[in-house]
């Protein structure tokens, strides 16, 4: 979807690129990077934390919480995307 609303990204965060996977995501989530599980791959990665991004752009004003990740993505492993939204 294209966002017509321009969001500020803070300062800290400025590496942030929505189309690319930064050393600082790999090493603070090294579940879907670590080659051990075929269902954890850097496009899972890359898909589920888009889906993240792109559920706050639509709604900023509401806080995502981790209950509202679950249901945007049922089919996640748990405690992967815990640790992904924790990050």
């Amino acid at each position: 979807p294209v966002f017509k609303e321009l969001h500020t990204v803070p300062g800290h965060s400025s590496w942030f690129d929505f189309d690319k996977i930064h050393t600082i995501e790999k090493q603070h989530v090294p579940d879907y990077f670590s080659d051990k599980s075929g269902s954890k791959t850097p496009e899972v990665y890359k898909k589920y934390r888009n889906a993240i991004i792109n559920r706050f752009r639509e709604t900023p004003q509401q806080p995502i919480t981790f209950c509202i990740c679950r249901h945007l993505l049922p089919n996640s492993d748990s405690s992967s995307l815990q640790k992904m939204y924790n990050f």
